[in-house]
């Protein structure tokens, strides 16, 4: 920003040319003109009026009223006021200007069309959309006679009724001309200019308009890089950026980051713009919005309110934005149950809207679509479907058949047919809902785009489950069963699902060399991802706490990982076109599953509603059934807390009472009702839901329990893992991943292992009790000299308090008993001062069939200042990027492996990733099934370490004793034999025998532990 003294400075020079001859009075408009063209660039409006003044004033005086200096004045203050808002000030000048050049130059001049476009602009924001689009289109047309294709001015007039057209609904004719404006602007100026970044921006509001999420986020993201580069951390377009990116954050469920964005779009626009602007109305509607849809109401009323008084007082009351501001506060109202408020809001925006845009514009649809709403609420069944009906066909005509727009007036019609008993009606359109759905699931691929389409519709889905449980005439069991198998794993989308198939697709090619392609891609693509992510959290922080040094490094790595992208993806056409169909995996039906199955084995798969009823499927080789349970999943998460509380010892370092009844009633709820479908099963395969991902089914007690007087009486509960062998699948398509597409192992070594690392003098007991290993400041979060990027800079291990960790010396006879189990020798061990970072990424660890670690674990978000699981190896003598003796769960992901087990003998590595929402085993779990491993056995809670040692060795000596019979059946063995151990009747309670789970691949599979020459 350009200080106040040099505005003086010009104001004093034009002072002292004033009685100067006109030579010098253009010298000294034109150096006013520069002035004001600066000051406004760099958002100083203010300082910028000022000096336009000035220079409009010696334009006067010295060329006359009918001058072009005089008009390109005029224009520029009115630019200024429209910039403000001001919009009554800015026509008349806008409107002289005009006149003024029209007469001098001609009608077909380009500075005729340059204020022609400029007053459209303004015709634009005030509504008057038929006076725009003529004066657009004039514009365009004396540029493109008079210019060439590709001229800037023509690139801005192409953006400028593009963007016109995405405010009218017309979104093809938008997205069309703004694809050809960025086009120009890219050739034009380069793609890291600020005038491309405008083009990508408007781009990304198109897509979000139309649901192409993923796309927008992208584009949100390139813009806001380049904003920031080009024009400063405080500049008004980086606030435009900051507020769309949050805006696509707000729809993915990414609240915090949302909030972050917006408070920091709100606080640039006040300082540059003042705080009655439109832009600044804008950022409070948004916060508002935000705080609305997480419940904080008296906040989101107050910023609705002053939002609204904004717009009403420059646009007055009967402009589109005004009707936005309505819309909201009506809907928020709708939600506190003030109805007669709502009603009334509602109905005085739908009328604006109409008459503004006209009967069919999809603005008038949200408006049709929230008043019905309002109605279903109050029972008003009659009122709200004509209203639903109406908003679902304006919709479908301006947006499209599969809009997720559309097939959220589906769900709400879905919905109202089903109060009113209308269940065949309300079934078509379930099916039509979820059909919009599954086809933009499929379409986006495995990833994060395809778990924030599958959370969009959650409710639809579930919807769709009870529908087809409670309503179906005429159709058989097993359609039905099919069908709702194929509904519930849209439903359940999820990224350790996606990481799954991400590995079996790299594995299904059989061609090494495009495997290691493919992984580079998807390595690359979660750089980026990363990358991109911590970009856009620095452009949330003030500019005093930023690091532009570091910014920077992560730029140029966002760079270079998309142009890896771009070469990879060119080569992987070439050799591998049927790649693609293998990313985007249509659900697995049940024949399919079946055809999967060993005889033996049967899938259990949960769907969790907070409703009354939730869902259940059994399916095996010889058929597939599809129930109901009558469970609430709030009411299953308080017994499983329950539960989970009882896994570690009490303050007196005593075990807890195990609540053996409420695992009975989950048994009775969850479980029993499979039963009449499982005789002559004895693996169960579970797809949990929701609360479910934190329960091993193996401690469910079957039979009414005893009276637990010591902890020796815990032998004689029917704990379930008596009767069945269980593993977790993380969702129904992963059997195909792990059974089909990586059928083939090649790696050749039996067994390597790693533990025992070189930390505290001390000996621990348990693996990551935080409790116990006192190691609440391990980690600190300070900058690194040298660091490549910003992402590395923070998260970096404090050595000297991973040194301090309870040391685990037995883990190293853990580990030498698993390679005796598995035939290995002594050679396949890196313990104590080789079990470091270092080795692990030196080595070819897809060598080996069997991994190990027996560390210390610990869960993303336990400790301050670090946003990942990990494990804790032996530290080096100074921490470094590469090894601070902590390996976290991105640093695995980068390993590559072709692992048929990996054994994590460390404390919650089935844990969450930490973040709000995120589903089981998205922690270490997924990061090593990203890596290349096929099965994993998992805790659940910190482990004991004297009772993990015979039981994860006993696992290994009963699989490689007998292979045939499967990893989850050596793991039940292992179980019952560790609950019988008979000098330690303490070892029956499930804190130590039930925490790990066999994920992934758990029957039976070739010897892992055979001899490679043999």
């Amino acid at each position: 920003m350009i200080p106040q003294r040099r505005v003086m400075a010009v104001l004093t020079t034009l002072t002292l040319l004033l009685p100067c001859p006109v030579q010098a009075q253009e010298t000294a408009w034109k150096k006013l003109d520069r002035e004001a063209n600066e000051l406004y660039i760099q958002g100083n409006y203010g300082d910028a009026a000022v000096v336009t003044s000035q220079a409009l004033s010696v334009a006067e005086k010295t060329f006359g009223s009918d001058h072009p200096y005089l008009a390109k004045s005029l224009n520029g203050l009115a630019e200024i006021y429209r910039t403000q808002g001001q919009y009554a000030q800015a026509e008349p000048l806008y409107r002289r200007s005009l006149a003024i050049l029209e007469k001098a130059l001609g009608r077909d001049h380009p500075d005729v069309a340059v204020n022609l476009n400029n007053l459209a602009v303004l015709y634009g924001a005030t509504g008057q959309y038929a006076q725009a689009v003529e004066l657009y289109k004039r514009s365009l047309a004396i540029k493109l006679k008079v210019l060439s294709p590709d001229h800037p001015d023509v690139a801005m007039s192409l953006n400028n009724i593009a963007e016109l057209y995405r405010t009218q609904g017309q979104y093809a004719l938008a997205e069309l001309l703004n694809k050809r404006s960025l086009g120009i602007r890219e050739r034009v100026f380069g793609p890291d200019h600020p005038v491309a970044a405008l083009s990508l921006n408007n781009l990304g509001v198109l897509y979000g308009n139309q649901g192409q999420y993923a796309q927008a986020e992208q584009l949100h993201k390139r813009a806001l890089e380049i904003r920031e580069k080009a024009l400063g951390a405080d500049h008004p377009d980086v606030a435009q950026s900051l507020n769309n990116l949050a805006e696509q954050y707000g729809i993915e469920g990414k609240y915090a980051q949302a909030e972050q964005l917006n408070k920091r779009a709100l606080e640039i626009r006040e300082k540059a713009l003042g705080p009655n602007h439109l832009d600044v109305a804008m950022s409070l509607n948004n916060l508002a919005g935000l705080y609305r849809t997480q419940g904080q109401n008296a906040q989101a009323e107050s910023l609705y309110m002053r939002a609204l008084a904004i717009k009403e007082q420059t646009l007055g009351p009967n402009h589109p934005d005004v009707a936005l501001g309505l819309n909201n506060l009506a809907v928020l109202y709708g939600n506190q149950g003030q109805f007669p408020q709502a009603e009334s809001l509602h109905k005085r925006s739908m009328a604006i809207r109409e008459k503004a845009l006209g009967s069919n514009h999809p603005d008038v649809a949200s408006s049709l679509h929230n008043l019905a709403g309002l109605y279903y609420k109050q029972g008003q069944y009659a009122q709200a479907e004509p209203l639903y009906t109406r908003s679902l066909a304006i919709s479908e005509q301006a947006l499209g058949p599969d809009h997720p727009d559309v097939a959220s007036s589906l769900n709400d019609l879905v919905e109202l047919h089903a109060s009113r008993g209308q269940y065949t009606q309300a079934l078509l359109l379930a099916r039509r809902t979820s059909a919009i759905y599954k086809q933009r699931i499929v379409a986006v691929g495995m990833g994060d785009a395809a778990v924030r389409e599958a959370v969009q519709n959650r409710f639809g889905f579930l919807n769709h489950l009870a529908l087809l449980y409670f309503n179906p005439k005429n159709e058989t069991s097993n359609k039905i069963a099919d069908e709702a198998l194929q509904i519930v794993q849209l439903e359940q989308a999820s990224g350790t699902a996606s990481a799954i198939a991400k590995m079996a697709s790299r594995f299904s090619s059989g061609d090494d060399a495009l495997a290691s392609l493919i992984k580079r891609k998807q390595d690359a693509s979660e750089r980026r991802s990363r990358d991109e992510t911590l970009l856009v959290s620095a452009a949330s922080k003030p500019p005093q706490q930023r690091n532009a040094e570091n910014e920077q490094r992560v730029r140029n790595d966002i760079t270079s990982a998309a142009k890896e992208i771009e070469v990879i993806d060119t080569g992987i056409a070439r050799r591998f076109p049927e790649y693609q169909e293998l990313t985007r995996p249509e659900p697995a039906s049940v024949s399919q599953v079946q055809a999967l199955l060993k005889p033996g084995e049967a899938m259990l798969v949960y769907a969790l509603s907070g409703r009354s009823f939730s869902f259940m499927w059994v399916v095996k080789q010889d058929g597939a059934i599809f129930q109901t349970l009558q469970v609430d999943a709030k009411d299953i998460a308080k017994k499983i807390a329950t539960i989970r509380a009882e896994m570690e010892f009490d303050g007196n370092d005593r075990l807890k009472r195990v609540s053996v009844g409420v695992l009975h009633d989950l048994y009775r709820s969850i479980f029993a009702p499979a039963l009449p479908h499982l005789a002559g099963i004895k693996h169960v395969m579970v797809v949990p839901a929701g609360p479910l991902q934190s329960l091993p089914f193996s401690m469910l007690v079957a039979s009414p329990p005893p009276e637990i007087k010591s902890d020796a009486d815990y032998r004689q509960v029917d704990w379930l893992a008596k009767r069945y062998a269980f593993s977790v699948l993380p969702s129904v398509s992963s059997i195909q991943a792990f059974r089909q597409f990586t059928k083939t192992n090649t790696a050749q070594e039996p067994f390597a292992g790693f533990g025992d690392p070189l930390i505290g003098a001390t000996t621990g007991t348990t693996r990551g009790n935080r409790r116990k290993l006192n190691i609440a400041t391990m980690f600190r979060n300070a900058p690194v000299k040298n660091a490549p990027n910003a992402a590395q800079a923070t998260d970096i291990a404090d050595v000297e308090a991973i040194r301090n960790a309870p040391r685990l010396p037995e883990t190293a006879d853990e580990l030498r008993a698993m390679a005796k189990a598995l035939k290995s020798d002594q050679h396949s061990l890196w313990l104590q001062e080789n079990a470091t970072e270092t080795k692990i990424k030196q080595l070819d660890l897809s060598k080996y069939r069997t991994l190990a670690f027996a560390t210390h674990g610990l869960m993303a978000g336990e400790i301050k200042g670090i946003g990942e699981a990990g494990l804790i190896l032996t530290p080096p003598q100074e921490g470094s990027l590469e090894d601070d003796g902590y390996l976290s769960a991105s640093e695995i992901a980068k390993l590559k492996l072709n692992a048929d087990l990996v054994v994590l003998s460390a404390c919650n590595t089935a844990a969450a990733d930490g973040t709000p929402g995120a589903e089981g085993l998205s922690g270490l779990a997924k990061a090593f099934f990203y890596a290349g491993a096929r099965s994993l056995l998992v805790s659940h809670w910190p482990v004991a370490s004297e009772a993990t040692v015979p039981l994860t060795t006993g696992m290994l000596k009963e699989y490689e004793a007998n292979p045939a019979q499967g990893k989850a059946e050596a793991h039940r063995k292992a179980m019952l034999a560790l609950i019988d151990t008979p000098d330690h009747p303490g070892y029956a309670h499930p804190l130590f025998w039930a925490p790990f789970v066999v994920v992934g691949e758990g029957g039976a599979g070739k010897q892992i532990g055979a001899d490679k020459n043999k």
